[in-house]
């Protein structure tokens, strides 16, 4: 049986996955931190968990990532707004340990992005834009899967945020020529999906070699 700590547990997505773990005879919850959390509680539960799940935000994500190094954790992180300096302490982390971060733990997301470099490719001479729509209370914009998004263009797209509501997730690339325009989108119909994805990959991080893994990663070892 596996042991899991939640990081972020007490957060909308880091509850999904809570409950998640509670629910699976593979798995056990040895517990998780949440705002309140000292650094003593962050070492703790990464003495006592196999694997690390987080969705927090930066601040958390360092406490967190520095005390699986300690205890030699592995780790699976979908906490978005990283400075460059965060994402270079994740990267750092994984000559110690195995890392799994993405900013969105869909595997249409995944597949989306693929397409979008296809189309990018194809469509030389089309305009492209990119939408991401989220809950008025996310902190990044644009959201860090937009940011991945476009990175599978190879050139430059304009980008619009959208702060509203409670949308859980929303994408939209456009593809715009001078007779016709092709849209692909993604749809989240709540959190559970990123909980899904994450729990799934802390599963099978677990016993893996400390390196940086992708979802793509994952997605080719199930293949």
């Amino acid at each position: 049986m596996k042991k899991v700590g939640i990081i972020g547990i007490t957060g909308k997505v880091g509850s999904i996955v809570a409950k998640l773990v509670s629910d699976d005879a593979d798995l056990e919850l040895i517990g998780g931190t949440s705002s309140k959390s000292q650094a003593s509680d962050f070492e703790n539960l990464a003495k006592n968990s196999d694997v690390l799940i987080d969705f927090s935000l930066p601040g958390s994500t360092m406490r967190a990532i520095e005390a699986a190094k300690l205890h030699n954790t592995a780790f699976v992180c979908g906490t978005t707004g990283m400075s460059e300096e965060n994402a270079k302490t994740i990267e750092d982390s994984a000559k110690k340990i195995p890392v799994l971060y993405t900013s969105n733990f869909s595997i249409a997301i995944h597949l989306m992005a693929s397409m979008l470099k296809k189309c990018s490719e194809t469509l030389k001479e089309y305009d492209i834009s990119i939408i991401d729509k989220h809950h008025k209370n996310k902190k990044d914009a644009p959201s860090g899967t937009s940011i991945f998004l476009s990175k599978q263009l190879n050139r430059e797209a304009q980008m619009l945020s959208v702060r509203s509501g409670n949308i859980p997730a929303e994408m939209i690339c456009d593809f715009c020529g001078q007779d016709d325009m092709l849209t692909i989108s993604h749809r989240a119909f709540g959190r559970g999906v990123f909980a899904k994805g994450a729990v799934a990959c802390a599963k099978w991080i677990v016993g893996k070699p400390a390196k940086m893994y992708s979802m793509q990663d994952y997605l080719n070892a199930k293949d």
